[in-house]
């Protein structure tokens, strides 16, 4: 018996959602009273923040944190998540990245297309290394100084994922001596290397523990 063609196909569920009336994404806009004449510095964190009186927080590379209005927004993103996970994931959430990467490229100056939305910095340098057009013979270039995930991700791009790239690291003297010095380095080994395709150049301070200081910022 013929089933007239509908089994195996899905329906159409952007249409299914959209047409109830509860699916209406909400424009949230995130309210920027009083930030015009912005005081950094106790103030600020006393007023913004929810870190405890007297914390002066410097780890924000590993576990920061959000102002209070930030998190004000988030609570109703994640209230709307909850009440109808299918319509959030499949509809809703995909429209506010998109309206987060376009404020984004206009704070940036950079176009939409060009521009993700990611966890952390160590994933967004992961993506452009193992997505990198390299051809066999180039190599890539990191620094003592390189985070150490980063470090880990260049030996394993040249150790596992493709061989056939020379990973490059390059032995910066600690403290540096000048920022001249930093740069004549490079240079050098740029001409010693001119296989180089890709430089992963940044240094990241990150603390084993926050610090909690009765300090006036």
């Amino acid at each position: 018996m013929s089933d007239g063609g509908i089994r195996g196909k899905r329906p159409n569920m952007a249409y299914i959602m959209t047409s109830f009336p509860q699916n209406i994404p909400s424009d949230r806009c995130l309210q920027t009273d009083g930030l015009a004449d912005v005081q950094f510095g106790a103030d600020m964190r006393d007023r913004e923040f929810l870190l405890k009186p007297g914390v002066v927080f410097f780890n924000h590379g590993s576990y920061g944190t959000v102002p209070r209005r930030v998190l004000k927004i988030q609570e109703e993103y994640n209230y709307e998540r909850e009440e109808h996970p299918d319509f959030w994931t499949r509809l809703n959430s995909k429209r506010y990245v998109d309206q987060a990467r376009a404020a984004l490229a206009q704070f940036v100056g950079a176009e939409v297309e060009n521009l993700q939305l990611v966890v952390n910095a160590t994933q967004a340098i992961n993506s452009v290394v193992k997505s990198f057009p390299f051809s066999k013979g180039d190599a890539l270039l990191n620094c003592s100084y390189t985070y150490g995930a980063i470090t880990n991700l260049c030996e394993d791009l040249a150790a596992r994922i493709r061989p056939d790239v020379e990973n490059v690291n390059l032995k910066l003297p600690y403290p540096p001596t000048s920022e001249d010095d930093v740069v004549k380095k490079y240079e050098e080994i740029l001409d010693q290397h001119p296989n180089i395709k890709l430089a992963v150049i940044g240094s990241f301070l990150s603390f084993i523990h926050s610090l909690s200081l009765s300090l006036s910022l």
